[in-house]
């Protein structure tokens, strides 16, 4: 299902989207720890050689420098984490759809059996055999129907938990680098 055959408004993204977009942002995190991190050893660097030197001031300085981009680095990769962790509960959302998908349709199926043997039982002339034979397919597929709407209804119920968990950790990714 995309925009562009209609079943999607231009806004709107699904989510195995949403998750790629998160594992999209845990990737620029990883690449910006990264950089923080050879800043970092760079600054380390030029601290040991002015210190070397005896440029204790500059010595100094530039090791603050290398525990700043020490400190951001940690911040990245603890925003990587977390949207890593975003995009698995969108990971999680597609699948708990899709198995809900599968519980409606055969909840639908198992209501269209029932409902024909019903049929036949209203419509009457069947043998004693027939129509225990269509009580039997009616309470099944009434039964059947019910215990697949249950569980289609589990499976909504479990995607909105996690859509509602991966927003809440997009929240908290982006929070942590103000």
């Amino acid at each position: 299902m995309t925009a562009e055959d209609g079943t999607l408004g231009d806004d709107e993204l699904t989510a195995t989207d949403m998750a790629m977009h998160d594992l999209h942002e845990m990737k620029r995190e990883i690449d910006e720890a990264n950089m923080n991190l050879g800043v970092a050893s760079a600054l380390n660097a030029t601290a040991d050689v002015m210190n070397s030197l005896g440029f204790d001031e500059a010595a100094s300085a530039a090791s603050a420098g290398a525990a700043s981009a020490n400190a951001a680095a940690v911040v990245d990769v603890t925003q990587a984490m977390t949207w890593q962790t975003a995009a698995s509960e969108w990971q999680d959302v597609a699948q708990d759809l899709v198995g809900q998908s599968s519980a409606q349709g055969a909840a639908w199926t198992a209501g269209a059996h029932a409902a024909h043997a019903e049929d036949q039982l209203t419509g009457g002339g069947l043998s004693e055999t027939a129509k225990t034979a269509a009580e039997v397919e009616a309470a099944r597929g009434r039964a059947e129907e019910n215990a697949y709407n249950k569980r289609a209804g589990e499976l909504g119920d479990a995607a909105r938990e996690s859509a509602d968990d991966a927003v809440a950790l997009e929240r908290a990714a982006k929070s942590l680098g103000d």
